[in-house]
């Protein structure tokens, strides 16, 4: 859902899936690494294991990317998915990459 919604409305974005470049059975890990490699923020609903691979990699000393952690009821159909792509296109177009390296953030920012 959330990748349609954001392939529809915007494209600016840039946003791609683990499954299209092939780490859909990956481990947490290889999905940050891949994403700090290619200079890409990770969006995702995995707030248990992708927030603890997170922060693995950076109290290791790795550069991070970034990771946005989606809140609950937030990314699926009828629950708030506009608000969320909404955000998404203001992080993307108001900040540079640079600003995100070893952050993670829930997301939307705020939300009711």
């Amino acid at each position: 859902m959330l990748f349609t919604a954001l392939k529809r409305h915007a494209s600016e974005v840039g946003v791609i899936r683990v499954q299209d470049v092939g780490l859909r059975t990956s481990d947490d890990a290889e999905i940050l690494e891949f994403a700090d490699r290619h200079n890409r923020v990770v969006v995702s609903r995995d707030r248990s294991t992708m927030t603890d691979a997170a922060r693995t990699r950076t109290e290791s000393g790795e550069r991070m990317a970034g990771l946005l952690v989606v809140r609950r009821d937030y990314g699926v159909a009828g629950k708030g998915i506009g608000v969320l792509v909404r955000e998404l296109q203001l992080i993307a177009g108001a900040s540079e990459l640079e600003e995100w390296e070893t952050v993670v953030r829930f997301v939307p920012f705020l939300y009711g």
